[in-house]
């Protein structure tokens, strides 16, 4: 039998081998719960001969649940499908749970799409990891609560960290009379020439640069939301900041009136060129806050 071979490969050392009968029932339950998901016994075999431990028998694990997985991992569109409908709901569930507004059911769903579905460099897709000795729907419960709960944290390191070089630039102000005269005199025209920079940026370009920067997603992620390889994703990313950042020193210089030497003090004294400024004024246009801004200059 050419499934039962299969499954035996795939155990791991050490595990005693299941008998026919046992996959034949897993196979079984397997197609009466997803009879659409177009995987091959063989396939399936493997996949269910490699979560056998000596703990958990083939008879133990959700055959259901693993075929759907299995035919995420394959691409079967069925299996995707399921996966959408029968799964990803639990996000309406988890949202209003923790409360935190800054990911929505819709920003959850596709955060879950692309750390379950989407591989991470040479990591497979999170997917991969499910092991099968519990529910499926549970077990993405969880990598739904796990990414909100990091996303928040992410956030309150972000806004940390923020503070921190707010308040590294605010001393070197204090040390350099002449850069605090420079920020205090020039204060309104550099936030406006910065906003007017980000404004500029395409839409697409604008929404990259906040779900980078806001929401903490890795260029990977981004890569697969808008289905571009990574190496794309970074070239528009730095496209996107040296715009926003020349468009800044020609405002400064041409409706100013400063010179390149003080345009230069601004962006260093912000740090990283202005990228501090550009994080903060990035938060500013979709949260009003420009706390961080309003302390380092």
């Amino acid at each position: 039998m050419k499934a039962l071979d299969a499954l035996l490969g795939a155990l791991p050392e050490g595990v005693d081998p299941p008998d026919a009968a046992s996959l034949e029932a897993a196979l079984a339950n397997a197609r009466a719960a997803w009879p659409g998901v177009a995987i091959d016994d063989a396939r399936l075999a493997v996949f269910l001969g490699a979560r056998v431990t000596t703990r958990t028998g083939l008879p133990d694990l959700a055959a259901g649940d693993l075929l759907v997985a299995c035919g995420c991992l394959a691409g079967d569109p069925a299996a995707i499908e399921a996966f959408e409908s029968r799964y990803l709901d639990v996000v309406e569930q988890v949202v209003p749970r923790l409360r935190y507004q800054a990911v929505s059911a819709d920003d959850l769903r596709q955060l879950l799409r692309v750390k379950l579905l989407c591989r991470d460099g040479e990591r497979p897709p999170r997917l991969a990891d499910y092991r099968g000795t519990g529910p499926l729907r549970a077990w993405v419960r969880v990598a739904a609560t796990r990414t909100v709960l990091n996303r928040r944290r992410g956030d309150a390191r972000h806004r940390a960290a923020a503070k921190e070089a707010a308040d590294l630039a605010a001393a070197t102000t204090r040390r350099d009379p002449q850069v605090a005269l420079l920020l205090k005199r020039n204060r309104d025209a550099f936030r406006a020439a910065l906003a007017d920079g980000i404004a500029a940026l395409a839409p697409l370009q604008r929404r990259m640069l906040r779900q980078h920067y806001l929401r903490g997603l890795t260029l990977v992620e981004l890569a697969s939301i808008y289905d571009l390889h990574r190496v794309s994703v970074a070239r528009r990313m730095r496209a996107a900041r040296e715009q926003v950042l020349q468009h800044t020193r020609e405002s400064l210089a041409r409706r100013h009136g400063l010179a390149d030497s003080d345009i230069d003090s601004l962006l260093h004294h912000l740090g990283a060129n202005g990228e501090l400024a550009l994080e903060v004024s990035l938060a500013s246009t979709v949260s009003g806050a420009d706390l961080q801004l309003s302390q380092a200059v």
